[in-house]
């Protein structure tokens, strides 16, 4: 392949950045997305925008959900790893989709080789100005999403999720 068809290929970019989860107390949206803090993102109130867990290591998971699991639920799992074993990477996905990936972190620099994620814990939702009352009270804040929501997809308060737009 030529440089010049090479560099003709679209970038898409997608941020890691911390997940926060809410209540109705804090709010009564699903998600609070804040745009402002995603400038790399072609992301602006409308957009479709998804969120994808990375995966976690064993040293930072959570062993007591796994101590209530039964022998059945872990030989199940063991199955559902070698069926996955065998199916094609995302890597090769990704090369059929003619599309260069750039992966940054919160502050916006490069991350070399991207992150591992976890597909099956994957959110996607249209994006929603933030309310001007809760961007003086909490300017740090990327995104959040309702506990409820998070439950449902496997989500968890302060983990690290990639978010790209659609």
């Amino acid at each position: 392949m030529s440089k010049s068809a090479a560099n003709s290929r679209p970038t898409r970019v997608q941020k890691i950045c911390t997940l926060w989860t809410h209540d109705d107390n804090f709010s009564r949206d699903d998600v609070v997305f804040n745009c402002d803090k995603f400038p790399e993102l072609p992301a602006s109130p409308g957009s479709l925008i998804r969120l994808i867990a990375i995966k976690q290591t064993t040293a930072v998971r959570d062993f007591q959900a796994l101590s209530k699991s039964s022998a059945k639920e872990t030989n199940q799992s063991k199955t559902d790893e070698g069926a996955r074993s065998i199916r094609p990477d995302s890597h090769s996905r990704r090369s059929r989709s003619h599309s260069l990936m750039l992966t940054l972190d919160e502050n916006g620099a490069v991350v070399q080789g991207g992150r591992e994620t976890d597909p099956e814990k994957s959110y996607i939702f249209v994006a929603k100005s933030m309310t001007a009352d809760l961007r003086s009270k909490h300017p740090n804040l990327q995104i959040s999403i309702a506990e409820k929501i998070a439950k449902v997809f496997g989500f968890r308060n302060r983990t690290q999720v990639i978010v790209t737009t659609v």
